[in-house]
């Protein structure tokens, strides 16, 4: 006794080489998956940005803005970027980590730096929204699958940083907590 999957497979068979094959002019190559060399110049700046958060988060987290209470959320928000970082420099084999972003660093370490928790988390979620803005602009850029997937998930978790950290800063607006208008940064900007 068959059953009905029996009973069908013939039909089932027959069937299978039915389809009409592709148009000649279409092409079916699939994108790789390890990162082209457009992509690794890509890739090696978001990791330049990364380290450079975590640059700015020691510093917070050296100062006495951060209470008790919120040290763990900016703690792990810091290891977060440090992973990011190295798991950039193993995609590309570079183990040895390059110089953070020196702009970035620059141009926020003041806030970084004060005693104040509402300047500073205002500061640290701007740099996530810069970063966010940055990776999405990357994103549509790579082409190798394994860099695109890398820098995909760290821009979600990057854009919910900015969120609680809006939120930290004394945000209470939705589309202000939730709307990123930060530029996104490029190798040739900084």
């Amino acid at each position: 006794m068959l059953g009905l999957a029996g009973a069908l497979l013939p039909s089932l068979a027959s069937q299978a080489g039915a389809s009409t094959p592709p148009d000649a002019s279409t092409t079916t190559t699939a994108p790789p998956k390890r990162p082209t060399s457009d992509d690794a110049t890509s890739l090696a700046f978001g990791r330049e940005i990364e380290l450079a958060a975590v640059e700015l988060y020691n510093t917070a987290l050296r100062g006495d803005a951060i209470t008790d209470e919120l040290r763990p959320t900016f703690e792990f928000i810091r290891q977060s970027h440090l992973s990011y970082g190295q798991s950039l420099g193993a995609l590309l084999g570079q183990p040895a980590p390059p110089e953070p972003l020196a702009r970035v660093v620059k141009a926020l370490s003041a806030a970084f730096s004060g005693s104040d928790l509402m300047t500073l988390a205002a500061a640290a979620a701007e740099l996530e929204n810069i970063a966010v803005a940055t990776h999405t602009e990357m994103l549509g850029e790579l082409v190798g699958i394994d860099g695109a997937n890398l820098i995909a998930s760290i821009l979600i978790v990057e854009s919910r940083n900015a969120t609680v950290l809006s939120s930290i800063a004394g945000e209470t607006d939705l589309d202000a907590l939730l709307l990123d208008n930060a530029e996104p940064l490029t190798a040739e900007k900084g």
